[in-house]
């Protein structure tokens, strides 16, 4: 059931940085001990995660992104991490640092389910310090997104939240995801991103909300709620925010394919376009990744 989860949450890594929180920064700053720095000024371990970050496609050749950048990078988000503890700015990047980590390197099946309980963990620090010490446990998402709406980071916040609980339920048991309510996990933390901050991303809690419901599996206890028509609408929405994502591309395509028929020859020309286009700048490992898929899926429609 959860193999699925894979597809759902593909995620093109751009680059982020955003303007600290505006609320609640002495009481956060005295209430877990953080030392006396602004969060705005960027420690050591902070410009050099950065900088490895930036580095993370360097001598990628096509098929694995080098393990050693991105290695740094997370490691050097972690000691920032450590510095300042409260800071969603380093939750939020270190987030994305796991991601391409767990996603984009050649790693064992433990050392991919390691990533993504790190990424659980963080992002469940992150849920804490922007809802209170209950984090979104059995809260709604109006309520969630009323409370966060004021704070610039927590659509993304809640879009990597999404992104990590969906990889980590991927690489677990299904009796495990469905114990930990992956599924309901994913869609509220979507919903709550899509509300608050629905460009994020490349209008990333679209693609990903459209994608669940798209292709994720209809159990009535469970996941009774999805509804493939909302999948399409989803990533036709997504596609008018950001129409050179080739992901978004790639999932509406197979969306018409799959519910809409009389759309085979657009999804075909759409996907023509994606399988001649290049990887964009500063995401040549993320693009590649997607427009190899998009070739083996013009080939197996019977196209050179």
């Amino acid at each position: 059931m959860w193999r699925v989860v894979l597809a759902i949450v593909g995620i093109s890594g751009g680059s982020w940085f955003r303007d600290p929180p505006r609320f609640g920064l002495v009481f956060l700053l005295l209430l877990v001990g953080v030392a006396s720095r602004a969060w705005s000024e960027e420690s050591d371990s902070l410009a050099a995660a950065r900088t490895a970050w930036e580095q993370r496609s360097d001598g990628f050749a096509g098929e694995w992104a080098e393990g050693e950048r991105i290695g740094a990078a997370v490691a050097e988000y972690e000691a920032a991490l450590r510095e300042a503890p409260a800071s969603l700015e380093v939750h939020e990047e270190l987030l994305r640092a796991l991601y391409f980590q767990g996603t984009f390197t050649e790693l064992s099946g433990a050392e991919v389910r390691a990533i993504f309980e790190r990424g659980v963990e963080v992002s469940e620090s992150a849920m804490r310090l922007l809802h209170g010490p209950g984090g979104v446990k059995k809260r709604q998402v109006a309520d969630l997104v009323a409370e966060a709406a004021d704070n610039g980071r927590a659509g993304a916040l809640h879009f990597w939240s999404a992104v990590h609980w969906g990889q980590w339920g991927d690489n677990q048991s299904m009796m495990a995801a469905l114990r930990a309510g992956v599924a309901t996990r994913l869609r509220d933390h979507g919903q709550v991103a899509m509300e608050l901050d629905p460009m994020y991303d490349h209008a990333g809690p679209l693609r990903l909300l459209g994608r669940m419901h798209a292709i994720a599996p209809k159990v009535p206890t469970v996941t009774g709620w999805i509804k493939r028509e909302r999948g399409v609408e989803l990533l036709e929405s997504a596609l008018e925010l950001a129409p050179a994502d080739p992901q978004i591309r790639l999932f509406l395509v197979e969306a018409w394919l799959d519910q809409r028929p009389k759309k085979r020859a657009e999804a075909v020309d759409l996907l023509r376009s994606l399988v001649r286009d290049s990887p964009r700048p500063g995401l040549e490992v993320e693009d590649s990744f997607v427009l190899r898929d998009a070739s083996e899926l013009y080939r197996t429609l019977g196209y050179d």
